[in-house]
């Protein structure tokens, strides 16, 4: 995941959007932080069994990653600038990185069906893109 964030960072600096990567990162880990806290939290749909809600390791590796998924939305969605295609890329893309690596490495665990699974993913890359958009503008 930190190798993600650097490539997605350094590929940003070069084409002069340090702001846009700052905005997408921090989007991600305090919305990561939200999520987490209703999701694993509140409704109990997911667990970390290596990095405990709430605790260092939870904040020190899965906050940032979050920061990172969301840098990694909408820096691509900037440069691709086509809702289908984006939205088709980052979806099938992004669920078949993440949800293949933990299928390996087991990072979490869903207490949620799987097809509940399948369709949050649509409403969390659209938020994200969404919350982008609006502090983008704001800043």
């Amino acid at each position: 995941m930190l190798l993600i964030g650097i490539a997605l960072f350094l590929a940003a600096s070069s084409r002069g959007e340090i702001k846009e990567a700052a905005i997408a990162f921090a989007i991600g880990i305090f919305s990561g932080f939200i999520i987490d806290y209703v999701g694993v939290g509140k409704l109990h749909l997911w667990y970390y069994p290596r990095q405990p809600f709430p605790g260092m390791r939870h904040f020190a590796f899965v906050v940032l990653s979050w920061g990172v998924f969301a840098m990694t939305i909408n820096l691509i969605w900037n440069w691709i600038d086509n809702f289908g295609i984006v939205l088709g890329a980052l979806f099938l893309g992004q669920f078949a990185a993440y949800e293949a690596v933990n299928l390996i490495t087991k990072s979490w665990k869903y207490y949620a069906p799987a097809w509940l699974v399948l369709i949050g993913w649509f409403p969390l890359v659209l938020s994200l893109r969404g919350l982008f958009l609006l502090f983008s503008k704001l800043g």
